[in-house]
């Protein structure tokens, strides 16, 4: 196996990865790149870097331009795209965005965002945020949902593909808890993300990393939203790698009629001994979604 395969592997297996057959380390003067392995990893980091901009401009291509308006009956209830339900992937879009608003003497907001899997359109994993608000925009009681699995993310070619699954719970708790009106407040809930790579014949590789940020939180002024976020790090045979992710979706500036979505993740490398570093970041999701009607 060459250095820039060995090392590519490494950057997502490490000391967590679940492999059936697990690299061990080779002796460090075996695997020590020299000048022509060096100049492998290089072209071989530009071609996925390649990979990551052509991801990139393709998703971009099919973000929905401008604000997005939700379908929304006269019975509170809302659904973007139009009309979709957690049954199936909807036509041009992973996702689901539904749940009902009711705005009285106490406003309460049930709001579920829902991803389907890029493979298959049955499977989704979502993440929902139940809140109730008095008549001054204060905060009464917040409630979380969540549940699934799906794979969010999945570009490459014949030589190297990776993928980015989630799957979401809650956890039980059986602690009581008692909130003044008005506190702020966050759930917790469980993100097991799973980070996946194939390289030419080895793999697929699978590195699941629980994500260190991930909660439905609610503020006063219908300020709500969840945020999911995870770093996982590794230095191999002085290579460092990493890759990040985010993902978030809350209201626009305090209006529960208008809300934002949003995905990203990043791969990145560094070369210390050549203080080369390349970096592919890119964007897997993105919406601004309207559920004012339509005048």
């Amino acid at each position: 196996m060459s250095v820039i395969l060995l090392l590519f592997i490494l950057c997502f297996t490490g000391s967590v990865a679940i492999v059936q057959n697990p690299i061990r380390p080779y002796d460090m003067s075996s695997i020590l790149p020299d000048d022509e392995e060096l100049s492998e990893m290089i072209n071989f980091m530009k071609m996925v870097e390649g990979l990551s901009k052509e991801f990139n401009q393709k998703q971009a291509a099919s973000f929905p331009k401008g604000i997005q308006q939700a379908s929304v009956p006269s019975d509170g209830s809302f659904a973007f795209p139009p009309n979709c339900t957690s049954y199936g992937r909807p036509e041009q879009y992973s996702y689901c965005f539904h749940g009902k608003l009711n705005e009285s003497e106490k406003t309460t907001v049930e709001a579920t965002m829902e991803f389907f899997d890029s493979g298959n359109p049955n499977k989704s994993t979502l993440v929902g945020v139940d809140a109730v608000y008095d008549d001054k925009k204060k905060l009464k009681s917040l409630d979380a949902r969540a549940g699934g699995e799906a794979q969010l993310v999945y570009f490459g070619n014949k030589t190297v593909k990776a993928t980015i699954a989630m799957a979401t719970y809650i956890e039980p708790d059986d602690s009581s808890s008692s909130y003044e009106l008005g506190t702020p407040r966050d759930v917790p809930l469980v993100a097991q993300l799973i980070f996946g790579v194939s390289v030419m014949k080895y793999g697929p590789f699978l590195v699941p990393v629980k994500a260190q940020t991930s909660k439905v939180f609610a503020h006063n002024s219908y300020h709500l939203g969840f945020n999911i976020s995870s770093t996982l790090e590794t230095i191999e045979y002085r290579v460092k790698f990493g890759v990040t992710f985010s993902l978030s979706f809350k209201t626009v500036k305090n209006d529960l009629r208008e809300w934002k979505l949003l995905g990203q993740a990043e791969v990145f490398s560094i070369l210390p001994v050549l203080n080369y570093k390349v970096s592919y970041p890119f964007k897997f999701i993105e919406s601004d979604i309207s559920l004012k009607p339509i005048r």
